[in-house]
């Protein structure tokens, strides 16, 4: 054997060593610091968390079929992640940015992307229990403080449920989901909503934003005691209830649908439906297709009935 060869291969063992050594160290400090190198594993299915730090401003999720539930006012920024094979994901933690994405096996190891090819890390090679963990009871859990500054919150699901609640944030939050539910609440930000769906059933409560986007097949949607800037809804099938939480003197609303019914304050309405407002501040635009549009919004109180 060549002296070269020799040299080649007493070099490759020391790396190896030495990186078998590293993850050993570097287990030690994560557990140290409340993190965790590998994702833990028992009979129930397995676990990851993640701290926010406090540099994050965006997070990207793509999943395919995954429970996602977001809550602010939590002690903690953290994300868990529950019952993913540690071989199936690219999870990518950045200055800024937090990304998550599910990949085939093969792809995950070296994590094969559009960039490049990038491996992963020895501790995946050496975690041999990951690859024989499946599950289709996957959970994402993100809790955020106050003092998370977080701008973009992206979360792109195939299918499952999602809920966003008890956040007020700067941030631009967007749901791409295939088929599910999805489920808004007492959410305050200075940007805007974007909402996408194939078949997804929503129901929005106690939202305040700069601008709501809505667009799906077929969707039963439910907006309520939300107030919006600019208020963009398109559904094909199924149905739309939208209930202004204030009276409309400011405020212009159009609403179509070619072939569904139209009902505004409980009275059936020829489409397209208008109602005009000269100096109006906000804006709301339903367009369906088949769906049934009910409108709903608090009439002002008369002079007259007023002094009555």
């Amino acid at each position: 054997m060549k002296l070269g060869t020799i040299v080649g291969i007493v070099f490759s063992c020391l790396l190896i060593i030495g990186g078998v050594i590293l993850c050993c160290v570097g287990t030690s400090i994560a557990e140290e610091n409340g993190q965790v190198l590998f994702t833990q594993k028992n009979e129930n299915g397995t676990y990851h968390k993640l701290v926010v730090d406090e540099s994050i401003t965006r997070i990207d999720l793509s999943l395919e079929n995954v429970d996602v539930v977001v809550s602010g006012n939590a002690d903690v920024s953290e994300i868990e992640f529950y019952n993913f094979n540690p071989n199936n994901y690219a999870l990518s933690v950045t200055t800024n940015v937090i990304s998550f994405e599910e990949t085939p096996k093969i792809e995950s190891v070296t994590d094969i992307l559009a960039s490049g090819i990038n491996f992963k890390g020895l501790r995946y090679a050496l975690d041999v229990e990951g690859y024989r963990f499946e599950s289709d009871d996957k959970r994402v859990v993100i809790n955020l403080s106050k003092d998370t500054d977080i701008k973009i919150l992206d979360i792109s699901a195939e299918k499952g449920e999602i809920d966003i609640s008890k956040l007020d944030t700067d941030s631009d939050i967007t749901v791409s989901l295939g088929r599910g539910k999805v489920n808004l609440a007492e959410i305050k930000t200075t940007s805007v909503i974007d909402v996408k769906g194939t078949a997804v059933d929503t129901v929005m409560s106690g939202l305040t934003a700069v601008g709501l986007k809505y667009s799906a097949d077929k969707s039963d949607l439910t907006v309520s005691n939300s107030i919006f800037t600019t208020s963009q809804v398109t559904v094909s099938d199924g149905s739309v209830s939208y209930s202004l939480a204030e009276a409309p003197e400011k405020t212009q609303i159009t609403a179509s649908s070619d072939t569904g019914s139209l009902m505004v304050n409980s009275i059936s309405s020829s489409s397209p439906y208008k109602l005009e407002s000269e100096e109006h501040e906000k804006t709301v635009d339903i367009k369906c297709k088949s769906a049934g549009i009910n409108i709903t919004y608090p009439v002002a109180e008369s002079s007259a009935d007023a002094n009555e």
